[in-house]
């Protein structure tokens, strides 16, 4: 279990959802993808690759992707500026490991570490799966193969406008120059954990395909199979293939190579005798519940979101040998961008699996779980939708009615869901600002976008509950904003009866211009955390009631060594008396007891009773409360008159005293 967790947490392991135009909103197809990276630097730009016309002699260079896990990913002149060596470096030139015919012309696209939505709306997402196959890259020792998921989703988005164009052009080019999946590195260590490959394609003609993808026989070669999502239905697919039976008679509906079910049929896999099911055939899971629950909890989880009226077993897992949940289902209501962004934001809030609940989460319900590198520990956290180490997710929308430039649209966050903006990118827009794709993960940088969100992220660690609900606050109006000015620009478009080029000219200036500003409005805000959030207060202003203490909350202290403080404490005996005493009067603070002892030892000398003094003790106290109701009448009165900082985690209400309860630190007990 151990093993074939880490190679999961190693990959790709990648979020990937999809959504039929009778399911939306506005009639729209979506495909949607979060990229969950891994320790080594990611290149995070997201490139134009121009439109490009070829002689009929060119060469289509292919690279494997592997070589160059970090950053840049890929430099060379063949597909445009993005990828030429950056100004002031002696980048070398990516080597390709082969080459297929070019076409005569191809279209431009956005890419990322993945072909992402070219000009004509074809939209594709991704998530790396788990296979009984393997292969290798023909750069390796006895590699046999060609293509990885990297080239062949770039040479779908250059070459089709359809969904089955793009599954097609995959498959056959797998099949002829041999598939390896994006951690088949070593002969000598086969990663079945990250072997195949799932992709989903939508197209401006509303069709969306799921596309499985892994090694053929002896190492070599491919086997595929594709399935037409229903219009009006909803898939997920969390890491595991999930088609299953395939009417390859129906053709409008089911695609597969000529060697499907062969190979499994040869390797004992499935049996001819019964129908032939793709994934419990070339699907890979050890016999733990790892697996199962790494992707099924997330299927269940979103499933429950869009349609809670279908009840799932969300313990059961997903099982590649018996089917538990659907390929997909119908949502209750239509489907909008901002709900996939919700589901991407996700840690099982307000469920059993919350992971901002228990001992993990901490004093301050912190979700994030980070890799256990623990020797001779058997366990694991609940896989969530948001990760700490997503480096990018994206909402892509293919819409008919519209222009292909403006009608394909990719609503792009930096960084962690949960805490950043979704911003808008035209299919058509060929630039993006400087600030948008000059982030590298070894350098932080307080102009770029990917770092203002990271930064934020990383802060909120400080105090997850508080600072999260800050982020959340900018990130919801942004996020509208966002919404607002897309339907806005194009509403303009409209009204003005814009060409396509002049209408794309202003789409693109906008979003530019708003991806810019926020960035900006970001790193203000990220600074405001840093001077309100830090050592154990929150600040808001410099009056006198300008910060308060925000200490642990009672919940967790009590599960803590400070309850039982103190542990290591040997007094001499008559301080300890003393203390005995005083704790027998009062048990939380000993003023009662501590007073009337020390002014009793005076009674001789004075020649005044202990019920004297009694007496004197309580009209003081009740002097005391008095002057105390002054002062929060007089405190009242001021917060009237300005702003009211929020409630500290101490006034929410403390247990009665003697119940071994305790509240948050407050100043006076630190001392």
């Amino acid at each position: 279990m151990r093993a074939f967790a880490f190679l999961a947490t190693s990959a790709h392991a990648c979020t990937l959802i999809a959504v039929g135009s009778k399911a939306t909103i506005d009639g729209s197809a979506m495909v949607a993808h979060t990229n969950d990276g891994m320790p080594s630097p990611n290149d995070l730009r997201l490139v134009r690759v121009p439109a490009m016309n070829h002689s009929n002699t060119s060469q289509r260079s292919i690279y494997n992707y592997l070589v160059r896990r970090g950053n840049p990913r890929l430099v060379t002149a063949e597909r445009g500026p993005g990828y030429m060596p950056r100004n002031g470096t002696d980048q070398a030139f990516s080597i390709p490991t082969g080459y297929i015919p070019q076409v005569p012309t191809t279209y431009a696209y956005w890419d990322h570490d993945f072909g992402m939505q070219n000009e004509v709306q074809l939209s594709i997402g991704e998530s790396t799966c788990a296979a009984k196959t393997v292969g290798y890259p023909v750069d390796v020792p006895n590699g046999r193969n060609l293509f990885d998921i990297d080239e062949l989703s770039k040479i779908a988005l250059e070459r089709c406008d359809t969904a089955v164009c793009a599954v097609k052009t995959m498959g056959a080019l797998a099949e002829e120059f041999g598939f390896y999946g994006e951690y088949s590195k070593d002969p000598w260590v086969p990663a079945y954990a990250g072997s195949a490959e799932a992709l989903i394609i939508a197209d401006k003609y509303q069709n969306v395909w799921i596309f499985h993808i892994l090694t053929g026989a002896h190492n070599s070669g491919a086997i595929w199979a594709a399935q037409r999502l229903g219009d009006d239905q909803f898939t997920i697919v969390p890491n595991t293939f999930v088609i299953r039976t395939l009417n390859l008679t129906d053709s409008a509906n089911y695609l597969a190579s000529p060697n499907v079910s062969a190979h499994a049929y040869a390797q004992g896999w499935a049996s001819p005798e019964e129908p032939f099911d793709f994934t419990a055939a070339y699907g890979y899971a050890t016999p733990n519940s790892s697996k199962p629950l790494y992707g099924g909890r997330r299927m269940w989880r979103a499933f429950s979101i869009v349609a809670p009226s279908v009840s799932l077993d969300p313990d059961v897992g997903f099982h590649v040998r018996v089917p538990t949940y659907p390929l997909s289902i119908k949502p209750d209501v239509a489907i909008s961008p901002e709900v996939i962004m919700n589901i991407f934001s996700d840690y099982y809030q307000n469920t059993t699996y919350d992971l901002a609940k228990g001992v993990a989460a901490g004093p301050f319900h912190d979700p994030v779980r980070y890799t256990s590198r623990a020797n001779h520990l058997r366990g694991n956290w609940e896989r969530s939708m948001s990760l700490a180490r997503t480096t990018h997710s994206f909402v892509l929308q293919t819409r008919p009615n519209m222009a292909d430039a403006i009608g394909g649209v990719a609503w792009y966050a930096q960084g962690v869901p949960a805490d950043s903006v979704y911003f808008p990118i035209s299919c058509g827009q060929t630039t993006l600002p400087t600030v948008f794709n000059q982030a590298i993960r070894s350098k932080f940088d307080t102009e770029s976008t990917w770092w203002a969100f990271q930064f934020t992220t990383n802060w909120a660690h400080l105090r997850y509950d508080l600072i999260h609900h800050e982020i959340q606050v900018q990130r919801i109006k942004y996020t509208t904003l966002a919404r607002e000015l897309q339907q806005s620009t194009e509403a303009t478009c409209r009204s003005r009866n814009l060409s396509t080029q002049d209408c794309v000219a202003l789409v693109e200036s906008a979003y530019n211009e708003f991806i810019e500003t926020t960035t900006k409005a970001w790193w203000q805000f990220a600074w405001r955390l840093v001077s309100s959030f830090n050592a154990g207060y929150e600040f808001f202003n410099e009056s006198a009631t300008g910060g308060r203490s925000i200490g642990y909350p009672a919940d967790w202290a009590n599960q803590t060594e400070y309850v039982l403080y103190p542990q290591h404490y040997h007094p001499p005996a008559q301080v300890a008396a003393e203390e005995n005493r005083t704790a027998a009067v009062d048990p939380d603070t000993g003023v009662l007891s501590i007073v009337v002892g020390g002014s009793s030892a005076q009674v001789e000398s004075l020649s005044l009773s202990s019920d004297f003094l009694l007496g004197f003790v309580c009209g003081t106290m009740s002097l005391s409360l008095v002057v105390a109701a002054v002062a929060l009448v007089s405190r009242v009165r001021q917060e009237v008159a300005s702003p009211k900082a929020p409630a500290s985690v101490e006034e929410q209400g403390e247990p009665a005293q003697g119940d071994n309860k305790v509240v948050a630190a407050t100043d006076s007990a630190i001392v």
